[in-house]
């Protein structure tokens, strides 16, 4: 199917709230959505030249947005840059029109040997953080760098509790942003869900938390490990006991957001075949199914994978995301066609507004 102008994927889907728990002060008032919704997802637009996958953001507080890349060449492929396994860079502006810049060729770990990936990114502070796996695919290790410099240097400790030798659910870890310079968030603490591997994951996903100024402590990091009769969430230091969050799912990395417009926070996730949209009030849930934003080969984002959500630009009821695809050409190797960054917008309309 082609795209001559801004097309829409719309689905209806079924969205009750149940009664859940408050964030854990009362700074995330109920939301306003009505039980019928539909998702809205305009056409692709490619507002700079680039190649690459991973395209993970956070919301800085000049601004401007840090955005990182694996596997290719990143932005502005006219000045020839050199190919990177993880790649930094920064976009300026609002979306759809988004200018970028290169900030960083080779992200720690990128050489050949190690293979890192982006994981996901968060800004607080006056620091960038980079969740960061290695090696590619089925990662042994995860641990988390910093730059204090705006991205041009990072440090980091690589000798982090989250490894396959440790049976880890967490080796792959997704920082929950909320708004410019994590500016949204209200109880002192830092988010991050995890899984334990880029691709073919099995499915579950688990919670962490730690004081916003103790990232790079380690051991500092708590991991739910139930949610008692009235709702409230309980924390261990030890990671093996945390458990999955009922009602979502993925099966490659994702990202998540708070939305201050929805009220929620919210999950994307893609796996080339099809993609869902999940909210809930709190970080910890109740999780709720709000329904595929793409399904089937019919579907201009097919072939889309590990999407991230961009924290800035967003409105009352929508959100700008980026994706890579990846289809196979008629030679059976991969087409380059969607192998860049693809801006999407995902707008839910409630019911009144139908009509």
């Amino acid at each position: 199917m082609r795209f001559n102008k801004t097309a829409l994927f719309v689905i209806s889907v079924i969205f009750l709230f149940h009664d859940c728990p408050a964030f854990t002060q009362d700074n995330i008032p109920p939301s306003n959505l009505p039980v019928r919704n539909k998702i809205v997802v305009s056409s692709a637009s490619t507002p700079f030249e680039s190649n690459g996958d991973l395209w993970f953001s956070a919301w800085a507080d000049d601004d401007s947005i840090f955005l990182t890349w694996g596997d290719g060449f990143g932005v502005n492929l006219h000045n020839k840059p050199p190919y990177s396994h993880n790649g930094l860079a920064l976009l300026h502006g609002d979306a759809p029109r988004f200018k970028a810049e290169i900030v960083k060729n080779y992200m720690p770990l990128s050489d050949k040997k190690n293979n890192s990936k982006p994981t996901s990114l968060l800004f607080q502070n006056e620091k960038l953080y980079a969740a960061i796996h290695y090696p590619l695919l089925f990662p042994n290790t995860g641990f988390i760098a910093y730059s204090d410099d705006y991205g041009k240097t990072f440090n980091y400790n690589i000798n982090s509790p989250w490894t396959k030798e440790n049976k880890s659910n967490f080796i792959c870890r997704i920082f929950i942003n909320m708004g410019r310079d994590y500016g949204l968030n209200k109880d002192g603490y830092v988010y991050s869900f995890g899984i334990g591997s880029e691709i073919k994951w099995h499915g579950p996903i688990y919670l962490s938390r730690v004081k916003k100024d103790s990232i790079l402590n380690y051991s500092a990091w708590e991991y739910l490990v139930e949610i008692n009769n009235e709702g409230h969430p309980l924390w261990d230091k030890d990671q093996s006991k945390a458990f999955a969050l009922p009602g979502i799912s993925s099966e490659m990395l994702f990202s998540a957001a708070y939305h201050p417009g929805l009220k929620r926070f919210i999950i994307l996730t893609a796996n080339f075949h099809s993609g869902e949209l999940y909210m809930a009030r709190t970080p910890w849930g109740p999780w709720e199914y709000v329904g595929k934003w793409f399904e089937g080969i019919d579907s201009e984002w097919f072939s889309s994978y590990m999407p991230g959500i961009i924290p800035k630009n967003m409105g009352d009821n929508s959100f700008y995301f980026a994706v890579a695809g990846r289809e196979p050409n008629k030679n059976g190797h991969p087409s380059d066609k969607k192998y860049r960054f693809r801006l999407g917008k995902i707008t839910i309309i409630s019911n009144s507004q139908q009509n």
